[in-house]
């Protein structure tokens, strides 16, 4: 058996997991970056979970046994949901290591939990509420510390779906025309936008 350490890095080949490639290759690691999209898991009855890559243009996947990667890297973007489920089922049924776990994604994707698990665990946070719609806005301000606020949807990166709202009338109507917009199943994360707080 190779004693080369191979990652697989699940992503899409943008920018950040190219260079994540190129730092692996740079330190004399084999890694290549698949698109999640190509995983099949298979679970059966004989406790031999296996899991497969689908390949454009051939008739059979390719199986990924345990032995041929040291570890994955998973840089999942979009339907964290469903592709967590293939983190977790090549970490756990079949036993290849990853750099994160489907619970901690999971976790790290929503900006409301991850603020809940840094506070109970001492860590101190923006103060934040969790709101579906604009009623209370006065008192949630107040209780902020006023305007202006930033306004987040639980999921989104790179600044998307983040908004700063400086005054009551436009903050209830930003808030009031996102819910009608059919953001309703996805809370709003307000907290203050100046972050005045001792982290030390």
């Amino acid at each position: 058996m190779s004693q080369e350490k191979k990652f697989l890095i699940l992503g899409i080949p943008n920018y950040a997991n190219r260079r994540i490639l190129f730092e692996l290759n740079q330190m004399g690691m084999e890694a290549r970056i698949l698109n999640p999209q190509q995983l099949l898991p298979f679970v059966n009855d004989k406790r031999d979970d296996r899991i497969y890559i689908q390949r454009p243009g051939h008739d059979e996947p390719k199986r990924i046994y345990k032995k041929s990667l040291t570890a994955i890297v998973p840089r999942i973007g979009g339907n964290l949901q469903f592709y967590s489920k293939s983190v977790e089922h090549i970490e756990n049924n079949i036993g290849i290591p990853s750099t994160a776990s489907a619970v901690g994604l999971l976790n790290a994707q929503d900006k409301i939990r991850t603020i809940q698990m840094l506070s109970q665990h001492g860590i101190k946070t923006p103060k934040t509420f969790a709101v579906k719609k604009a009623d209370n806005l006065e008192w949630v301000v107040k209780k902020l510390g006023g305007f202006p606020v930033v306004a987040k949807l639980i999921y989104g990166s790179q600044g998307i779906g983040v908004f700063i709202l400086t005054e009551a009338l436009s903050a209830s109507t930003a808030l009031d025309a996102f819910s009608s917009q059919g953001h309703q199943g996805k809370r709003i994360k307000i907290s203050s936008f100046f972050l005045d707080i001792d982290l030390t």
